[in-house]
């Protein structure tokens, strides 16, 4: 459902625990890469596997943000839209806890890291497009919010 249609009085989205957790667990990924330079003297593969691992993150935080701010599935919130929630948040969180040293990722067959890493990626890339999807077929409200889908 659309949040908001044109020339309608502001409706502010609501804060809850989801959120919240969802943006300390980028503050922890955030953490990660952090540590990921330092304990690596600064290093050109570590700067590589940061803008390698960072920018998809931000990609994955802006996605989320982008589509709260634009859509809503209340007062419906079923059990499906929840469940889709917990997901993505799993999701997530596997995706930034998985952020290593680089020469942790670089070695795939001896650690398991970076493919769970591009994995949970995959996993948030489908959801995210499952839920635009959604928004084309069953989107109620203008018909300019699908087309921005």
């Amino acid at each position: 459902k659309q949040r908001q249609r044109w020339g309608d009085s502001h409706i502010l989205p609501s804060g809850n625990w989801g959120n919240i957790f969802f943006d300390l667990f980028y503050v922890g990924g955030a953490y990660n890469l952090g540590m990921m330079i330092k304990n690596s003297n600064y290093s050109m593969d570590a700067i590589l596997y940061f803008c390698g691992t960072g920018f998809p993150i931000m990609v994955m935080w802006f996605d989320k943000m982008y589509y709260d701010a634009r859509f809503t599935t209340r007062p419906g919130h079923d059990v499906v839209h929840r469940i889709v929630e917990v997901f993505h948040i799993c999701a997530v969180a596997t995706a930034l806890s998985r952020l290593r040293s680089p020469q942790i990722m670089s070695h795939p067959v001896e650690h398991s890291d970076m493919f769970q890493f591009t994995l949970s990626l995959f996993l948030l890339s489908f959801i995210t497009i499952m839920k635009y999807v959604e928004v084309i077929w069953h989107g109620v409200g203008d018909p300019a919010a699908k087309v921005a889908a």
